[in-house]
């Protein structure tokens, strides 16, 4: 329940703050991203948590100057138990808070979506669907968001996933690269 109230309250984030940001449609509207990125993950259930390292590829696309659609495909490996591996397929939707005048090379945004998990350790596979949702800013180098093609990004995701009789919450710190065409 809890993260239903989370999910509908960023939803009425986003939404509030479209007329107070909206970009005109000039700058990222019907630019394409391809982001790779490396994060830290620590992975939470009632017996403890464990931290795990993934590494992700994610394609993008700019519908207007604002939202991007997202679909992205992660790769997760546990440290501590050497056959705890998962493969995440992630659509997302992202709202980037654009300066409504002049230009910024510093881009904050909002997203939410699906997180398709397939969790496998010793032999056993098991898929779950879990809501997520995630905030982050985009630094984009050598111009501003309408003239520069690649950026780093910083952002933190917030999930659950399944296995077993275990439901984890999941919190990603990512950290990556992208180009923007």
């Amino acid at each position: 329940m809890k993260k239903w109230i989370v999910a509908g309250l960023c939803a009425l984030l986003l939404l509030s703050a479209i007329p107070v940001f909206a970009a005109d449609e000039v700058g990222l509207a019907g630019k394409s991203e391809i982001m790779a990125s490396g994060s830290w993950v620590k992975l939470s259930t009632e017996g403890g948590s464990i931290t795990l390292t993934t590494v992700g590829v994610t394609y993008g696309k700019f519908v207007n100057a604002n939202t991007e659609a997202q679909l992205g495909l992660i790769y997760a490996n546990a440290a501590e138990f050497a056959d705890l591996k998962a493969t995440i397929l992630a659509p997302a939707v992202a709202y980037h808070f654009l300066p409504t005048s002049g230009n910024s090379a510093t881009v904050p945004y909002l997203g939410a979506g699906l997180v398709y998990a397939r969790v496998s350790e010793s032999g056993v596979s098991e898929t779950s669907t879990k809501l997520q949702y995630f905030a982050g800013v985009k630094f984009f180098i050598g111009g501003d968001y309408k003239t520069a093609n690649k950026n780093v990004f910083l952002e933190y995701r917030r999930t659950n996933v399944e296995f077993g009789t275990m439901d984890a919450t999941v919190n990603m710190v990512w950290a990556g690269i992208s180009t923007v065409f």
